[in-house]
């Protein structure tokens, strides 16, 4: 999922090149997914940055709504913002690897 017109294309063709059949790329408002609730098994919050328009105390609630109690919130961003994901009550530090943040609800 992004705003950007330009990364869901690239994401698009690049999930239709490697054949991933379980992987949808959609454009939507992260704010306000639109999603089911509990309908995602990954979140992928890769180079995000809050900002006026996507605030955190506004984004992991969302990401919290859509995400499947045993589903994976995975992130690569400024440390922190880390923190804050931790510090939020959300989601809980699983794991490290390949410099991606793996969170789980809490």
């Amino acid at each position: 999922m992004d705003v950007l017109s330009d990364y869901v294309e690239q994401t698009s063709s690049k999930v239709q090149a490697a054949e991933l059949r379980n992987v949808h790329v959609v454009k939507r408002d992260a704010l306000d997914t639109g999603l089911d609730a509990e309908s995602t098994d990954t979140v992928l919050l890769f180079s995000v940055i809050p900002s006026p328009t996507a605030p955190l105390n506004r984004l992991l609630p969302e990401m919290h709504r859509i995400l499947k109690p045993e589903g994976t919130l995975a992130v690569t961003t400024f440390p922190w913002v880390l923190q804050s994901i931790s510090r939020s009550g959300l989601f809980t530090f699983v794991n490290k690897r390949n410099g991606v943040s793996n969170f789980r609800q809490s």
